[in-house]
């Protein structure tokens, strides 16, 4: 819908961002974009949006002025009115501005930034685009809850299959990866179940913690000996079950 956006604008270039933060700064995540080229700089800009990986800077700059301002901001003498400090490098020369923050209630989520009509932005402009951005505003906020549901199922899944001491797999995953063996195309395998002799005594002699420091010990290095192929869990107390690709020698 960018295109029929920008003709209905009557505008040359524009955006669509989403405020996000980004190592501890606000930012726009720019969802939709202008196709720019006109030197090198604005090449290196777009090849970054295609990747999904655009973030623009939301202060020090006239985005920064609709986010604080939360509501639209125009601009038909862009250059008389503000510093473009903040803008990267690339940025198509702006003549007139419009934007258009998207809100969730009363908070500025988004933005639609505009540019360069052919005659002045007017505020009929902005009051024509409302309906669009009371859209995307919906949409944002979708789009937050969908991540936080699955941050939360990613965790709570993370939670069901790891072993809290060790980080490993626990028991449940190594009996599903058992399972599978089999399953399509059969390649060799091995399968080990390696126990801790008298751990019992560890923990009687040193205490339970030593104990635990000493189960985290011989995960993190059977973690770092085995192949990317390989599988290992712990499966109880001081057993860890190991599934190795291919055919393997039991070394005592």
């Amino acid at each position: 819908m960018f295109e029929e956006l920008l003709a209905l604008a009557d505008s040359e270039v524009g955006f669509i961002g989403q405020l996000v933060e980004l190592d501890g700064k606000e930012m726009l995540f720019i969802h939709s974009l202008s196709q720019v080229s006109w030197c090198r700089a604005s090449d290196v800009l777009y090849d970054s949006y295609e990747k999904g990986e655009l973030y623009i800077a939301s202060e020090n700059n006239v985005f920064g002025k609709v986010i604080s301002a939360g509501k639209f901001v125009l601009m038909n003498d862009y250059i008389h009115h503000t510093n473009p400090l903040g803008m990267p490098p690339g940025h198509p020369i702006l003549r007139r501005f419009l934007g258009l923050p998207i809100k969730v209630g009363d908070e500025v989520v988004g933005i639609i930034g505009l540019a360069n009509k052919s005659v002045d932005y007017t505020e009929e402009d902005a009051a024509f685009f409302q309906p669009l951005l009371d859209t995307l505003g919906t949409l944002f906020y979708a789009l937050e809850m969908g991540k936080s549901r699955q941050s939360i199922v990613e965790k709570l899944r993370y939670l069901a299959e790891t072993d809290a001491l060790t980080n490993l797999p626990n028991r449940r995953v190594f009996v599903e990866k058992l399972s599978s063996i089999g399953q399509g195309s059969f390649s060799p395998f091995t399968i080990a179940i390696l126990d801790i002799d008298f751990f019992k005594a560890i923990n009687d002699e040193h205490g339970h913690q030593i104990g635990d420091e000493v189960l985290a010990e011989v995960a993190h290095r059977l973690s770092r000996e085995i192949r990317p192929s390989d599988f290992i869990a712990r499966i109880g107390g001081e057993e860890f079950g190991l599934y190795l690709s291919g055919y393997a020698k039991v070394i005592e």
